[in-house]
């Protein structure tokens, strides 16, 4: 049996979040956050490829998701929670390099690399 050797990761490219597992938890980026909305409600949602538009009742953001499984995840829960009229938090976690939407009562968020 030979096993095939994968290539490593090339260090100077940036590791690609997965907005449905960034591998920080919750309370962790809240507490860290310098922006927070705690009033934000999702009003559309729009899949194209790779991509997820969201509107919010605060305005936009845009999801990369090249992962059909996690893909399948963030739309399942942004349907949710738009069609159940979850308020949700908005946050900006500049020492995570994180911004997203998220609902404190679930502890489930999503989030994209923020810019600082």
């Amino acid at each position: 049996m030979h096993y095939r050797r994968l290539p490593a990761y090339p260090v100077d490219r940036p590791v690609p979040v997965c907005p449905t597992r960034p591998g920080v938890a919750l309370d962790e980026l809240l507490t860290e956050a310098t922006v927070v909305d705690y009033e934000v409600r999702i009003v559309e949602v729009v899949a194209l490829d790779d991509e997820i538009i969201v509107g919010t009742s605060q305005g936009m953001f845009h999801l990369h998701l090249p992962w059909p499984f996690a893909r399948q995840q963030a739309l399942d829960r942004l349907h949710l929670w738009r069609l159940s009229g979850t308020r949700l938090v908005a946050f900006h976690a500049p020492a995570h390099g994180l911004a997203g939407v998220a609902d404190e009562h679930s502890g489930y968020y999503l989030c994209a690399p923020a810019e600082a």
